[in-house]
Formats: structure tokens, sequence, C-alpha cells
């Protein structure tokens, strides 16, 4: 009876300090998936599939594997996999090609052009 009392307050008294463990465990294991989803390169037939679908994070795409992820213990882990996923999903989601840029920077500047022009057209200013 008194090994039931004396387990039972140990439970009672330590029980919530080990679940208060848990989720700090959670926000390091979701760093060291950030970190490793910054080592995932796709190739181009695999990029050029994803930009036809981005719709889903869960694609074989974003599978951690040896190559990304340096302690293979974490393969296992449903938190880091799913931290993973999400993670490299978002940084292929907003990659553009260089020829965006190029269109959006060319875009801007005839704008800023086009409102000089009519601002001095507007002034009266005799413009050659």
């Amino acid at each position: 009876m008194k090994t039931l009392v004396i387990v039972f307050l140990l439970i009672a008294f330590t029980g919530p300090g080990l679940l208060a463990q848990v989720p700090a465990r959670r926000d390091s294991v979701k760093k060291i998936a950030q970190r490793d989803a910054i080592e995932l390169k796709l190739s181009k037939a695999e990029l050029k599939n994803f930009k036809k679908y981005r719709s889903n994070y869960n694609d074989d795409f974003f599978e951690p594997d040896k190559t990304t992820t340096p302690d293979t213990t974490l393969l296992r882990d449903s938190v880091y996999v799913k931290a993973f996923r999400l993670e490299a999903y978002k940084r292929y989601k907003h990659k553009r090609t260089a020829a965006h840029y190029v269109i959006v920077g060319e875009v801007f500047l005839t704008s800023i052009f086009l409102i000089l022009l009519v601002a001095a057209l507007a002034t009266g200013k005799n413009v050659r």
C-alpha cells in the first residue's frame, strides 16, 4: 500500500513536468527541419512538375531523405517530416525565375515613365 501511494505521488508531481517538455522538443525539431529544408534541391523534372501543380505540400518532392537530414533518426519523427515538407514547400512555392523579375521591373519602369509623361503634359510644358 505504501508503494502504491509513493508511486502515485511520484507520478502526480513529476507527470506535469514531463508533459511540459514535449512542446519545447517539438519546437526544436521544427527548427531543425527548417534548417534541413534549405538543403533540399529539386531536379529540373521535379521542379517543372511541381510548378504545374503547386497545391499540395505532401507530395513526394518534399520527402526528407538521408541526403538532406544529417540525423537519420529524425526521418521517423512525424513532427520533423511534416515541418520539413511544409518548409520546403514554402521555399519552392515562392521561388521565381529571373525572367519574372525582369518583366516586373520593366512594367514598373514603364509605368513611372508614363506617369512622368502625363504629369509633364498636364502642366502644359513643352515636351520634346
